[in-house]
């Protein structure tokens, strides 16, 4: 047993005047009553890409031209393709011989020249979108990160207030799913999954949802030039028994996930980088030194089934002998690369000598007779 519900963003505003287009309440027209355990998914999403990757929460800067004024600024608010025509919209054209803002294309980094006694400052917001942290620059100073203008949109985070909450980094919050963005600047976006993504449903009886659509900073999307969204929301009904521990508390607003602006460093695999990276050709030659002993062994059990031995008293015997082998072989070679004593042994220095048929030969002296 299945059946969906449609979620306008737009639908229930005579009952929810505080609705807005990220974050609304839809109303039904009857109670949903449901027998059983049950799950619900997200299968198709309608979304406009009408939002301002710079926007009134991140288009302060200040800077000092030298003479002690401290001056703000703001760029227009608007959906900018490329780091290059953020720059152009900071328009200090007039101040050139003191101020310039440069982008490197090949590193995708922004670099600040300050000249002489000018300052440029970055507050928290546009030093996340040009990937400077927040600071007073002056002289040259290039971003220790690429810049991307469209790094915070990447993805949605889709929370309702029917759904188990689920662990998502450090907390638990109700996500019904994570869709990845798409399309350009003023498209209107449909995504469709053919095979939902299911999470337990924690109310049997409700009239009422609440959707939630938020960047992964924690911040609600800033639709702009558009009206509602849409989504398609399959319910089934789940065989598997679970305890419900979860109630639903009105009034409380949905949690949600709150990442960071951008992640530094390689992660968990650069902490083991370099322990790979020395320790391969050791693993790779003590696998050869194996298989050649292996080798060994099985010649002789041959050798000792051949001469009328028992085989498996032979087997247990060569192998023995096999495992001791390998131990003397590691602990000769773990000998030589840290030596026998308390100081590390010297590498042997071995005169290369030049053959006589490539040596050049000396030239003669005037005085030679």
């Amino acid at each position: 047993m299945s059946f969906y519900v449609t979620l306008p963003s737009d639908s229930s505003q005579h009952f929810f005047p505080d609705n807005k287009v990220p974050n609304y309440v839809t109303q039904f027209p009857s109670p949903v009553a449901l027998q059983g355990e049950w799950e619900v998914a997200l299968a198709e999403i309608i979304y406009p890409h009408t939002w301002h990757n710079v926007n009134n929460t991140n288009n302060l800067f200040g800077f000092d031209l030298g003479d002690g004024k401290f001056t703000s600024r703001r760029i227009p608010p608007a959906c900018y393709e490329t780091v290059p025509d953020i720059l152009r919209a900071i328009n200090l054209n007039s101040f050139r011989d003191k101020i310039q803002f440069m982008f490197n294309s090949s590193t995708k980094k922004v670099k600040v020249k300050a000249e002489n006694t000018a300052k440029v400052v970055f507050e928290k917001g546009l030093c996340n979108l040009l990937r400077f942290e927040p600071q007073v620059i002056e002289g040259i100073v290039e971003s220790p990160h690429f810049a991307d203008p469209n790094a915070a949109f990447s993805l949605f985070y889709i929370y309702t207030d029917i759904v188990s909450p689920q662990i998502v980094g450090n907390v638990q919050v109700p996500l019904l799913r994570i869709v990845t963005v798409r399309g350009n600047d003023g498209e209107i976006i449909n995504v469709h999954y053919d095979r939902p993504h299911y999470v337990p449903v924690i109310r049997n009886s409700f009239q009422a949802i609440e959707i939630g659509v938020r960047l992964n900073s924690g911040e609600l999307v800033p639709f702009e030039r558009c009206k509602y969204i849409i989504m398609s929301v399959p319910y089934v009904c789940c065989p598997k028994q679970f305890e419900e521990h979860y109630t639903h508390q009105t009034g409380s607003g949905l949690p949600y996930y709150r990442g960071i602006k951008f992640q530094k460093g390689y992660g968990l695999g650069g902490m083991f980088r370099h322990f790979f990276r020395t320790a391969l050709p050791f693993l790779v030659k003590g696998a050869k030194v194996v298989g050649k002993e292996a080798l060994i062994t099985g010649s002789q059990i041959a050798q000792d089934v051949l001469a009328g031995e028992n085989f498996k008293a032979s087997l247990k015997q060569r192998a023995k002998e096999a495992g001791k082998a390998l131990a003397r072989k590691a602990i000769n070679k773990a000998q030589t690369m840290i030596g026998n004593g308390p100081y590390k042994s010297k590498r042997s220095t071995s005169k290369r000598t030049i053959p006589s048929k490539v040596r050049k030969e000396r030239r003669r002296d005037i005085f030679d007779p």
